[in-house]
């Protein structure tokens, strides 16, 4: 049935996946959002925005949904593009993840249900499950800083939902290489939209040692090896 908040029906999630040459860890994202589809209220579109790839990232991702293909290289641009391919955004729950991360089963009831409750903005929080290209002691360290950190300041690309009227009218992601996730939010925010922070649903994401978006995930693991 659809959700009914306040004026406004929630008809439809639409799931934005930005992806820069992500042929090896696209399937696995896109099968996990599908299996999370399983446990939606509302029906679920996925739109992956291929954004100046060169491997087979379209390829695979036209196996589970619609896809974007773009030429931005922009995280930021690529996440605003997706969004404004949907029709009928008043009507519609927007989420967004990330290539190369998993999200759990009940990712997207756990979004419905904080939009049943009349939530804007839900800022969700991340796991890392593989440490191998890691030692020991850079993965204590984030973890202890993660534990410590507070929880307004873990804003997550891979992790976000929101309500696409109010999406619409903060004026959608800004077309930044880095750090689009936390501008968005911070506007949300400004406007002073109903925003949660959850650690309800955590994403799975990678590791990897190189990030897509240079300053992105990857850099801030790699900069603790650093800082030991």
């Amino acid at each position: 049935m659809p959700i009914v908040e306040g004026d406004m029906t929630i008809s439809k999630i639409v799931v934005v996946i930005p992806a820069h040459n992500e042929e090896d860890l696209l399937e696995s994202c896109l099968v996990s959002v599908r299996t999370a589809a399983l446990h939606s209220s509302v029906p679920v579109d996925t739109i992956v925005v291929a954004d100046s790839c060169t491997d087979r990232t379209a390829e695979i991702a036209a196996r589970f949904g619609q896809v974007l293909q773009v030429a931005h290289r922009n995280v930021g641009a690529a996440r605003r593009a997706g969004f404004r391919a949907v029709k009928g955004p008043h009507s519609i729950w927007m989420a967004t993840t990330d290539a190369d991360s998993v999200v759990p089963n009940d990712w997207l009831s756990s979004h419905m249900m904080h939009a049943e409750a009349g939530v804007e903005l839900l800022a969700g929080t991340v796991q890392v499950t593989n440490w191998g290209a890691f030692p020991a002691e850079v993965q204590r360290d984030y973890e202890r800083r993660y534990r410590m950190a507070l929880p307004s300041t873990r804003i997550h690309g891979c992790n976000l939902g929101f309500d696409g009227r109010r999406y619409v009218s903060i004026g959608e992601f800004a077309p930044l290489a880095l750090h689009e996730d936390v501008d968005l939010v911070h506007r949300f925010v400004e406007a002073g939209a109903r925003v949660v922070w959850s650690d309800e649903s955590p994403v799975v994401t990678s590791s990897r040692r190189t990030s897509r978006a240079p300053g992105g995930f990857a850099t801030h693991l790699t900069s603790l090896e650093v800082v030991r």
